[in-house]
């Protein structure tokens, strides 16, 4: 239906201009700490370089070399919201290739959070799962 309806009209009808540059974090100039509309961009894309950059001073072992675009900066935002509730966790479960275990990893690090990896073979069964989880 808003299909339908922005392909009669061409636009939207909220106060947003672009709404794939619509991002929310938590990370903002000038109230830190407050998850709201971030109005610049750039200034996300800076500060998730910069925790890349931080990421792979502090491991090395392994060093990420991630390309940042709109779609995966707003999933690394999500995630972040997710890890910094309180008693936050988060269970991602994606293709092996994609890129999103580089992106956990950095997630996880920018949160402050330690990283679990639970890999899965054929025979996993339920009783193991539970074992993992808790």
């Amino acid at each position: 239906m808003l299909r339908e309806y922005l392909a009669e009209t061409g636009s939207f009808l909220w106060p947003v201009g672009d709404p794939s540059n619509l991002f929310f974090s938590h990370w903002n100039n000038e109230v830190e700490g407050f998850y709201m509309q971030v109005d610049r961009v750039d200034d996300i894309d800076r500060i998730i370089e910069g925790n890349l950059a931080r990421f792979n001073d502090s491991n090395e072992r392994a060093c990420l070399d991630l390309m940042l675009y709109n779609q995966l900066s707003r999933q690394m935002l999500r995630m972040l919201r997710v890890l910094s509730a309180p008693n936050g966790h988060l269970v991602n479960i994606a293709m092996k290739g994609f890129g999103m275990n580089s992106v956990v990893k950095l997630v996880a690090f920018s949160a402050g959070h330690a990283l679990r990896e639970v890999e899965m073979h054929e025979q996993f069964t339920d009783d193991e799962w539970k074992s993992e989880l808790r």
